[in-house]
């Protein structure tokens, strides 16, 4: 997993293999590379970085990202603001919807009913229970994962350095 990349280049992760050691490279260290194809192309979707000196794990990024990919998410507000509802127009794991439960005090509906018919009859009469809380849940925030921006950032990179083949080379 791709923890963190600096201005420079330098590439910091950590393999799957959670006892292994955190590594760096960078962009510039030959095994940076895309995988081969068995065309003898290069996929440039991904990037394979160097082996993990514990265990020989070699660990590949997903850059290939499409706009279909990469299509904003549709938002609808009620008139308040609030995210009412959110519509994800690409792949679901590239959006983050966060959500909160909270509480509100509803009136009951008989209750109501009660109280209007004892205050047409003027009787000033304290009615317990004409709200109850309910649970609801709503949307707090819509946002991409943050592991999204270094993706894309490894394949301005690998553009920027000339690690990505030429067009029609790649898959």
């Amino acid at each position: 997993m791709l923890e963190h990349m600096t201005e420079d280049g330098t590439l910091h992760w950590r393999c799957h293999n959670a006892a292994c050691d955190p590594m760096s490279a960078h962009i510039s260290h030959p095994e940076v590379q895309h995988p081969p194809t068995p065309d003898g192309g290069q996929d440039t979707r991904l990037v394979a970085l160097p082996k993990c000196p514990s265990c020989g794990a070699t660990t590949f990024l997903n850059i290939g990202f499409t706009p279909e990919h990469l299509a904003e998410p549709t938002i609808v507000r009620d008139a308040n603001g609030n995210i009412a509802s959110v519509t994800v127009n690409g792949p679901a794991n590239l959006v983050c919807i966060e959500v909160e439960d909270y509480d509100t005090l509803v009136e009951d509906a008989h209750m109501a009913h009660l109280k209007r018919v004892l205050d047409g009859l003027h009787l000033n009469v304290e009615i317990p229970g004409m709200y109850h809380p309910v649970q609801q849940r709503r949307i707090k925030s819509v946002q991409r994962p943050a592991w999204l921006a270094h993706h894309l950032k490894l394949r301005e990179m690998m553009q920027a350095h000339g690690k990505t083949p030429e067009e029609g080379r790649g898959t």
